[in-house]
């Protein structure tokens, strides 16, 4: 296992930083959304926005509709998405928040 986050890694090098964005459920619950070049809300928007449909499907929305929530996140139907403030290598060398 280390060595294919070695591997991961190694690809990373040459690539800006990504941050990793998770959804939080009131209940408990935590989603890997992906990870993102931009760490400001409208990145975050973008990243849901492009994974629209398989995003919904599994946090089980109804809606799309979001609302603006503090602190550089989106709240939706119990949800929040924003950022953990792990980037993408640390992510993968700490381990990473399954799909």
């Amino acid at each position: 296992m280390e060595a294919l986050a070695a591997i991961r890694i190694e690809n990373l090098k040459n690539y800006p930083t990504r941050y990793e964005v998770v959804a939080s459920h009131n209940d408990g619950r935590r989603l890997l959304m992906g990870y993102t070049k931009r760490k400001s809300r409208d990145g975050i928007a973008s990243l849901v926005a492009s994974k629209g449909p398989e995003n919904m499907q599994r946090m089980g929305l109804l809606s799309e509709r979001m609302f603006n929530a503090p602190a550089g996140a989106l709240m939706v139907e119990g949800w929040t998405i924003g950022f953990t403030g792990r980037t993408q290598r640390e992510a993968i060398q700490f381990g990473e928040i399954p799909w």
